[in-house]
């Protein structure tokens, strides 16, 4: 059976349901950052296909939480060789380079 510390108290669970993600854009990057707190390497898969990022984290034995917490982002227009993922003190940090084709192009006035 999965369910986190607080279902077995029957309290609100003040970490949510979900992976806590937020996403930024710039000119040349997008990224993914996830907060994932007690999670190890081998726990967490990352993939990208058809433009759909998809990220799944899996707690096992954890205090707080128990179970996979899974997530996924559409996004076009990514360099899909160039993606680089870091966990780093409990969160996943994943950076998307864009195609050139993507980025904003600077027109000159003459």
């Amino acid at each position: 059976m999965n369910r986190d510390i607080f279902q077995y108290f029957g309290l609100p669970n003040i970490f949510g349901g979900e992976l806590m993600t937020k996403f930024k854009e710039d000119d040349d990057t997008a990224t993914i950052i996830v907060e994932a707190p007690g999670a190890v390497q081998d726990n967490i898969d990352v993939s990208y296909k058809d433009d759909i990022v998809s990220i799944s984290v899996t707690y096992k034995d954890a205090i707080f939480r128990e179970g996979e917490y899974r997530t996924s982002y559409g996004i076009r227009n990514i360099e899909g060789d160039g993606i680089v993922a870091k966990l780093e003190s409990g969160i996943l940090t994943i950076t998307l380079p864009k195609k050139e084709e993507a980025k904003p192009k600077k027109i000159i006035i003459t």
